[in-house]
């Protein structure tokens, strides 16, 4: 996973937190092993990119670029591995980004744009209205699209060894 920089995480944001226990989590539950990299971590995400490289032709190896993109995305051609044919690879991005990458990038979208059109309407609402604001959480879900950069899903996943799971965040 190549995941934020450090004063994002020093910021506390609860996005962060949420997502790396998500990833850990879901790794636990399927038994792939996950390396987390700091952003901008192109020297250590390159190096983990290098070590994967022997084990993507044996096992199934994914990476994760939850920022960070055009840096990961380096790494990965650097080391002459093409996403959707060596390694899957999926990013936190928007559309336009997923789909702006050399291979069309498989995208877990968290939608700024729908949230920022709510956001609006709530606040000229509210302004229109004459009344204070309540607390609460509007939640947006994520979407995932599914592009070139990820090869189709093991029809049964014992059919396919386990590798390991990169991270990397801006």
């Amino acid at each position: 996973v190549l995941g934020w920089n450090a004063d994002s995480v020093a910021r506390n944001y609860n996005y962060i937190h949420r997502f790396s226990q998500a990833v850990h989590s879901a790794a636990e539950q399927s038994g792939v092993g996950v390396s987390w990299h700091m952003a901008p971590a192109e020297v250590s995400f390159s190096e983990q990119v290098d070590e994967q490289k022997g084990s993507a032709a044996d096992a199934r190896t994914g990476f994760i670029l939850a920022s960070g993109l055009p840096g990961g995305m380096r790494a990965l051609i650097g080391a002459d591995l093409l996403p959707g044919k060596d390694v899957d690879v999926v990013g936190l991005c928007t559309e336009s980004e997923a789909e702006d990458q050399a291979v069309p990038l498989t995208a877990v979208s968290t939608q700024p744009r729908d949230v920022s059109r709510r956001v609006a309407a709530q606040l000229f609402g509210l302004i229109e209205q004459g009344v204070s604001a309540e607390a609460g959480v509007d939640l947006v879900p994520a979407r995932l699209t599914r592009r070139a950069s990820t090869r189709s899903p093991a029809r049964d996943s014992r059919d396919v060894p386990s590798g390991g799971v990169a991270a990397l965040s801006v």
